[in-house]
């Protein structure tokens, strides 16, 4: 990985490995059309633009 000007990526090569990956943050951003979404372990949004539906759910209490 070049030192300049930082990555904004992360390396998952221990993952590949069989390793655990420390300090990983799985949050998931998507866009596709007119539909856009964040994934976080505790909760998840979905936005359809322009009118809707627009959508929120809590992961833990209902995967």
């Amino acid at each position: 990985m070049p030192q300049a000007p930082k990555s904004p990526g992360h390396d998952f090569s221990a993952a590949l490995r069989g390793q655990k990956l420390e300090n990983w943050d799985t949050t998931v951003f998507f866009e596709m059309e007119t539909t856009r979404a964040i994934r976080s372990e505790c909760w998840k949004y979905v936005s359809r633009h322009p009118s809707g539906p627009f959508e929120i759910y809590d992961m833990q209490a209902d995967p």
